[in-house]
């Protein structure tokens, strides 16, 4: 047996190999150099081996294949419609057109991403605001509020004194974040609320919450996308009503563009593909995007309980009354539809019902049905809300309708309500440099009456400097006495605004209204983001003659205010400052709104801190600088130093770092500033008693566990 099998495979392997011709080609696939490959030439085919075809991507299991030896070889004519070849002769070169859907795809999420580096700061922090104001110097008012980060979690308190000269304890609470999860406790004191049905309230108790904030990079609502193919190394261009989003450069194959960064409203999207050899391709796509609904599957919550809070202005502690609770859930089901529900309830009424919010290319809309028992009485209410957002024109109405008992945990059924209210809105841009608003109003009062607005409002920009700006509106107001009791107002404002840099706008204006007219010019300067001066001067004549003057400075330490007007009679002023306790030091600083840092450049004063490419002030005598705003908790904030203020006779090996702070929270940025010894002299080794100077060597000093080699 074995003597016969013999003889046969080599003739067989001789008679496959007799109708062919054997070459080496280079193998190009979708314009990209693969490499030679051995390729077997036939009469109107192709064959090469399918080890070389997988290797560049070409996935061949459907194709039709020959065993030649050991090896099998797919048939290129076999692979047709997705995969085509082209033989070049003068070139000993075999070109192949991938279409096929099987090759390798590229992936590209163009969600803003955290910077590579940022470091999130843990560290112990503590910050203590405060402001006072006193008119006259008749009459005094004090805010205080501090705040203790540790570990990135939050216990703060406020504390104001009124006019009348009591203390009151404002809300105080430890907020813990969930930075993984995305949610936030609140244990202590909080503000809730169920929705635009249901009430709020001051709540003394717990609350836990979904909080996108703690990812600033992460979007809960749906963006659009694109895919497509690209048949050689190719760029990309994503457009957004015609203005450029991004440029990709993609390999030949397929491509999914994820997330693309687009603006609210309705938007044309654009992507052009252009290829090695200049040849375009456009994909054009219309996408909504709408904030308020959520992507499939995110979910949104929150869970409030506790006993309500109550006069929160004028009681530091006693004023803890019944228990209350309000809880709101919503989840995208799909990328265009939102359902959620809300209950909420304490000793005297009960309330519960049901959201819906989606959104199409005709826009985006929120529907609430709601239903409440309290005292014994029942009710019902419901909403709908709709918008529409295009680059050139808005438009948006809002409906809500409540029966004459229907009842919140802050409102009970029998106060005053508005049973069926209305708004809506049109805004229409009418070329690049003129803009009007059209808006209007209608409140259906259970006991008052009935109110109506209706509102007129645009500017035109005549040069980059000069504006003017109208604002005019019609208002009545009918008693359910009769209308006799109607009272109708109506209210013209036209002005001049003039740009003079440097923060300083200057206006003339004059207002009409029914019984009232005055005409003033006003001339403000805005503080800056760090240290400087703003003021205001304005005067006015006619029914309201008044002239006012205000004068603002900010510090490093904190930020003064005095104001005059002529109408009231006396001077006010206020003073508000921070003082910050952060890396061992104690800083006087302005106030704290956000995330804080220290900068520290030890023993280098004078040096001047940046915040994204802003300055905000100079080192001390310790090399150090606070701060206090400016900067978003969790968020890769750019903070550096000028390295053109380091001594000649110092090093220093970063000037920009980039640092997430958490919640209220502050972090040290150091940024090493080494000072240079120059030594002169002669270095010798003694090895063996025998003395020698060493060379062409590496030489490693260690002082104080700090290497130089």
């Amino acid at each position: 047996m074995f003597l016969t099998i013999g003889p046969i495979v080599p003739q067989a392997v001789s008679a496959a190999l007799s109708q062919s011709d054997k070459a080496i080609l280079q193998l190009i696939v979708n314009e990209v150099d693969k490499g030679e490959v051995l390729a077997l030439l036939r009469s109107g085919d192709v064959l090469i081996r399918a080890a070389e075809l997988d290797a560049v991507g070409i996935r061949s299991l459907d194709s039709t294949r020959e065993f030649i030896g050991n090896e099998a070889y797919v048939s290129l004519s076999s692979l047709a419609p997705s995969v085509t070849y082209v033989f070049d002769e003068k070139a000993l070169a075999l070109r192949l057109t991938n279409r096929s859907t099987a090759q390798n795809k590229t992936t590209l999420d163009l969600t803003p991403t955290v910077p590579p580096g940022t470091i999130y700061s843990e560290d112990t922090s503590l910050f203590l605001n405060y402001a006072a104001t006193t008119k006259g110097f008749n009459t005094y008012e004090a805010f205080g509020e501090a705040g203790l980060s540790v570990k990135g979690q939050l216990l703060a308190s406020t504390v104001s004194r009124t006019e009348d000269g009591h203390i009151v304890r404002g809300l105080s609470n430890l907020t813990v974040n969930d930075r993984d999860n995305l949610t936030r406790w609140i244990i202590g004191d909080s503000f809730a609320t169920s929705g635009a049905l249901g009430g709020s309230a001051f709540i003394g108790g717990i609350n836990v919450a979904r909080n996108f904030t703690l990812d600033p990079y992460y979007y809960a609502f749906p963006r659009p996308g694109f895919a497509g193919t690209a048949l050689t190394p190719s760029t990309v261009s994503v457009y957004s009503d015609g203005g450029l989003l991004r440029q990709e450069t993609v390999a030949p194959g397929q491509f999914e563009l994820h997330n693309l960064p687009v603006a609210n409203g309705y938007r044309m999207n654009r992507v052009v593909i252009r290829d090695v050899f200049g040849r375009e391709t456009e994909i054009a796509s219309p996408f909504y995007l709408s904030t308020r609904v959520l992507q499939t599957g995110v979910s949104e919550y929150s869970f409030n309980a506790g006993a309500r809070r109550d006069n929160i202005s004028g009681s530091s502690w006693g004023m803890y009354d019944s228990p209350v609770m309000l809880a709101r859930y919503r989840v995208g089901v799909t990328d265009d539809i939102t359902p959620g529900v809300n209950v909420e309830a304490d000793s005297h009424v009960v309330n519960g019902g049901m959201r819906m919010t989606a959104k199409s290319s005709l826009g985006e809309m929120d529907m609430s049905l709601a239903g409440s028992r309290g005292n014994g009485l029942g009710g019902v209410a419901g909403s709908l809300t709709y918008s529409f957002l295009l680059r050139w024109f808005s438009i948006g109405a809002s409906v809500r309708s409540t029966s004459n008992q229907y009842a919140t945990v802050s409102l009970p059924s029998s106060a005053d309500r508005s049973t069926v209210g209305a708004t809506g809105f049109i805004g229409v841009p009418i070329g690049p440099k003129v803009n009007v608003n059209l808006d209007a109003t209608y409140s259906h009062l259970r006991d008052a009456g009935i109110v109506e607005r209706i509102g007129l409002s645009g500017n035109v920009r005549i040069t980059d400097n000069l504006s003017l700006f109208s604002a005019n509106s019609w208002s009545q107001q009918s008693a359910w006495s009769g209308s006799a009791s109607s009272t109708t107002l109506w209210d013209i404002f036209v002005g001049l605004s003039y740009f003079f840099g440097n923060n300083t706008t200057g206006n003339l204006f004059t207002e009409q209204q029914k019984d009232h007219s005055v005409e003033g010019m006003r001339v403000q300067k805005s503080l800056p983001v760090g240290p400087g001066l703003g003021y205001r001067v304005e005067g006015t004549t006619g029914d309201d003659s008044h002239g006012l003057g205000q004068v603002q400075y900010q510090g490093q330490y904190g930020r003064y205010e005095a104001l005059y007007d002529s109408a009231v009679g006396q001077p006010s002023f206020a003073v508000s400052g921070g003082i910050v306790a952060l890396g061992g030091s104690v800083h006087a600083t302005r106030v704290v709104d956000d995330g804080f840092a220290l900068i520290r450049a030890p023993g280098v004063p004078g040096m001047r801190g940046y915040v994204n490419n802003q300055e905000i002030g100079q080192t001390d005598s310790r090399g150090e600088l606070i701060v206090p705003n400016n900067l978003i908790s969790y968020y890769g904030n750019r903070i550096g130093i000028n390295d053109q203020d380091v001594p000649l006779d110092y090093r220093v090996d970063a000037t920009e770092k980039t640092v997430a702070t958490p919640f209220r929270g502050g972090a040290v940025v150091v940024f090493p500033i080494i000072r240079l010894q120059i030594i002169t002299g002669t270095l010798t080794v003694e090895t063996a008693g025998v003395v020698s100077i060493p060379a062409y060597g590496r030489l490693i000093v260690t002082v104080a566990d700090q290497t130089v080699e």
